[in-house]
């Protein structure tokens, strides 16, 4: 049986609606992806990986997901001996008050991690994430945001 993404509950796109800051409900949204990748993330290595917020829109995540595969691309990952922090420069602040566990952040295509309340990222700022790897072996760790995209014009035109 073919696996496929499963589409947003409406309570939870309704949840992420209540979230936005006033100022932003009729601001024009699109889907939308940043993703880092950790090509390779060396064995028993901390790496710190940055995207930066393009300077159109904000962006809301909303969910988290991650396929983490062995250095050859081939083999996927069940369990993922790794701890993660999350940086917001927009906020000046961690996401986590320490590093936690992988699992507890990110989830699949077929079954997203939904962040129980969206978090905002300011256009032009910059994110990161910091990726522990708690195991003597080099993984593909390809991380990906996922959320919309809110422009600084309302639904319908300029």
């Amino acid at each position: 049986m073919a696996s496929s993404v499963r589409p947003m509950p409406r309570a939870i796109a309704a949840a992420m609606e209540a979230n936005l800051p006033p100022r932003m409900r009729e601001r024009a949204r699109d889907f939308f992806g940043y993703t880092i990748d950790f090509t390779p993330l060396g064995a028993n290595a901390t790496t710190i990986q940055e995207v930066n917020i393009q300077s159109d829109s904000d962006f809301v995540i909303g969910a988290a997901v991650a396929v983490v595969t062995d250095t050859a691309n081939t083999t996927r990952l069940g369990f993922v001996p790794q701890l993660v922090q999350l940086f917001s420069a927009g906020s000046g602040r961690n996401l986590f008050s320490g590093a936690t566990h992988f699992e507890n952040v990110f989830g699949t295509a077929q079954e997203p991690a939904i962040w129980p309340i969206p978090k905002l990222l300011s256009a032009g700022s910059t994110f990161s994430a910091q990726l522990q790897n708690l195991e003597a072996t080099a993984r593909n760790c390809r991380l990906t945001f996922l959320g919309f995209k809110v422009f600084n014009y309302r639904e319908g035109g300029g």
